[in-house]
């Protein structure tokens, strides 16, 4: 636009000046000659005086239009050369902005491959663990019928003690044989008890360091969901961010 005015301007001006030159000439051919014997006498001075005024005011009038417009193809000409600037300024934060998008979505997909991987592998834990457990609450069942099995046994086995102590006779010699027979199977029942009792506190002591071991899975768990929920809110963040990018960019 500001080129198409120049140019009109400049050719407007190449008129003008064309127009004065004639001017000029026209007053020159008009006016005495210095020296010059002199050209016939008007027989209307006054008239001729009052056209080369007129001529003379029109040539000034053109000679100061002719100005106004040099001056004004001066301004153009500045006004383009600033409007040429701003331009580069712009296609520069155009190309900046340009890049920091396609960075940005570099990093965009980047962090989506990498969040995508980091939950598969956070699933593929969780499904060993879920196993685990699994596996856990099959022994525990198992110890607990085995629990249960030995304490019955130890009810029984202290029941017939009890009821050998009470069977015991008193005569002198069948008396001290019999207390003989019965503090040996005594001894061995009271042996047989302990390493049954000593077997059930085994059992129990696996099952609490199971209901830890669960409970720590548990609280581990916990952790993995928590990690879950900030890295799909930091992934949210990032979309955002880039979709704000994007839409300054398509604006420009």
């Amino acid at each position: 636009k500001y080129i198409t005015q120049i140019r009109d301007l400049m050719s407007m001006s190449q008129k003008k000046t064309k127009e004065i030159s004639e001017l000029k000439r026209q007053l020159n051919a008009r006016s005495p000659r210095p020296g010059s014997p002199g050209r016939p006498q008007s027989p209307r001075p006054n008239a001729n005086i009052k056209e080369l005024d007129a001529l003379k005011q029109k040539c000034a009038s053109l000679e100061k239009n002719n100005q106004d417009m040099t001056e004004g193809i001066e301004m153009l000409y500045e006004s383009e050369s600033r409007l040429m600037e701003a331009n580069r300024e712009l296609q520069a934060e155009n190309d900046l902005l340009s890049a920091m998008v396609e960075e940005l979505d570099v990093g965009t997909k980047s962090a989506d491959s990498s969040l995508e991987e980091k939950l598969k592998q956070e699933n593929e834990t969780l499904k060993q663990t879920i196993a685990s457990l699994q596996q856990e609450a099959k022994k525990t069942s198992s110890y607990e019928n085995e629990i249960a099995e030995l304490n019955q046994m130890i009810l029984m086995l202290s029941s017939e003690v009890e009821n050998m102590k009470k069977e015991e006779t008193h005569p002198a010699k069948p008396v001290q044989a019999a207390h003989r027979k019965t503090d040996t199977s005594d001894e061995i029942w009271k042996q047989e008890m302990k390493k049954l009792q000593d077997e059930v506190n085994s059992l129990q002591e696996r099952e609490k360091i199971r209901v830890r071991a669960s409970t720590h899975l548990s609280k581990q768990d916990q952790s993995l969901h928590l990690k879950l929920e900030t890295t799909n809110s930091d992934l949210e963040n990032l979309r955002q961010l880039y979709n704000e990018k994007d839409t300054a960019y398509k604006r420009l």
